[in-house]
């Protein structure tokens, strides 16, 4: 069942190409980064879409690209970057 839902969404993104904002480019990036699927000149589109100040126009666009600018996805992240807390060492005071 995997491979045929596999095949179906690859068979959308060729016949349908690339989506239309970077939002939409970066979850698709991310999806087909976890298939290990690469999609000729994706990457390019998404850069394209940076901003002078570095950002790719807002900050939830932003924290969608990163992940694929460091060849990971979102939940791959998380194992290289997550803070990881351990019980009792969380002490707030108010």
């Amino acid at each position: 069942m995997y491979d045929s839902i596999k095949m179906e969404f690859l068979r959308n993104v060729k016949v349908h190409g690339f989506p239309g904002n970077v939002y939409e480019a970066a979850l698709l990036a991310q999806a087909l980064q976890e298939l290990k699927i690469t999609f000729a000149g994706l990457t390019d589109f998404i850069l394209k879409q940076q901003q002078a100040d570095g950002s790719f126009g807002d900050i939830l666009s932003t924290y969608l690209v990163l992940p694929i600018l460091a060849g990971r996805n979102l939940a791959q992240m998380n194992h290289y970057c997550g803070q990881r807390s351990t019980p009792g060492t969380n002490k707030f005071s108010i």
